[in-house]
């Protein structure tokens, strides 16, 4: 939410549209803190600011569908143990509050950042190094933007800076049984749009995070019953629709085939994969990673039989 001259603070949600704004929000540590540029682009540090946008100022989700709600009689649809505070998840097993919301415009210049921290964790140890995790990637975008902001309105004035949005956002895609969710999405959108998402996967027993890294290990079995089982979908999808496009079988270019071993490696770095809402795998590729833009990022469900045949893999590799 951005303010400038005389308006008033409250007015802000209804004026998003007009150019002149250079201030941002955020919230840390229950506080909503206010970030701002004057008119000449002069940066003027946070300072905790009331909240007097009510509680319809909220964007959240769904705990039983993850659908996004907004306003206070959606409210009702959360879990509220932290003093106002929206709890995402299993309210007594792992669950997520929004820890930090930041959002700032200049011109035509947008930044929403929203940070998720996770709680209940069985392993404190590991929720401190996530949530940390999270942060970090928060504070980089923040500042990023800041600088791209200021070397902007050094090129434009504020009603003549070029479109473009950033964010990172958070959101439970999937739940099911024995499983829950966190995705975190990073995206930018100018000319053309760009955007990775990582997962983070839970088991709802046992409270602990869900890693399956030896899947995505360059030259091991697991990985070659991985990539033949993407590549045998890629190859029924392209067949029956011709507007499904894979970089495969030489349609990129026959001399330089997909280099399987980067693009798991970037999956299992990445966090590329999560368990949907039956609690199958599915492994989630960045745009452009493994065709044209038009393609998005493209999921392939693992069946339940290979991530058998994964497993005895992985098993046999320990040995």
């Amino acid at each position: 939410v951005m303010v400038c001259g005389s308006s008033a603070y409250a007015q802000a949600l209804t004026q998003m549209t007009d150019p002149c704004y250079v201030c941002g929000y955020y919230y840390q540590n229950g506080q909503r803190m206010t970030d701002c540029f004057d008119q000449n682009g002069v940066y003027i540090p946070a300072e905790p600011q009331l909240d007097d946008q009510g509680a319809d100022a909220y964007e959240s989700y769904r705990v039983d569908s993850a659908e996004r709600a907004y306003g206070f009689d959606m409210m009702g649809d959360f879990t509220d143990d932290y003093d106002g505070e929206m709890v995402y998840g299993d309210p007594d097993g792992v669950h997520f509050i929004q820890s930090i919301e930041y959002r700032s415009r200049i011109g035509f210049y947008e930044a929403l950042v929203r940070v998720p921290e996770i709680r209940g964790m069985a392993d404190a140890a590991r929720e401190a190094s996530l949530n940390e995790r999270f942060r970090s990637t928060a504070y980089t975008v923040i500042d990023e933007f800041a600088n791209d902001a200021r070397a902007i309105l050094s090129d434009y004035t504020v009603e003549d800076a070029p479109h473009y949005q950033v964010g990172y956002d958070f959101r439970i895609p999937a739940r099911s049984d024995s499983t829950l969710t966190l995705a975190l999405t990073y995206y930018s959108v100018a000319g053309s749009s760009y955007y990775t998402t990582s997962f983070f996967n839970f088991d709802r027993r046992t409270r602990a995070l869900i890693e399956l890294d030896d899947y995505f290990v360059p030259g091991s079995a697991a990985a070659s019953i991985l990539r033949g089982e993407i590549l045998r979908q890629m190859r029924l999808r392209m067949a029956a629709d011709e507007n499904q496009v894979f970089w495969i079988d030489g349609l990129l270019n026959p001399d330089e085939p997909l280099d399987w071993d980067a693009l798991l490696t970037a999956v299992r770095e990445n966090n590329g994969y999560y368990f949907n809402d039956r609690g199958e795998l599915v492994v989630v590729f960045g745009k452009y990673d493994v065709g044209p833009g038009s393609m998005g990022a493209p999921e392939f469900v693992i069946p339940a039989e290979v991530r058998v045949k994964l497993d005895e893999a992985v098993d046999a590799e320990r040995l």
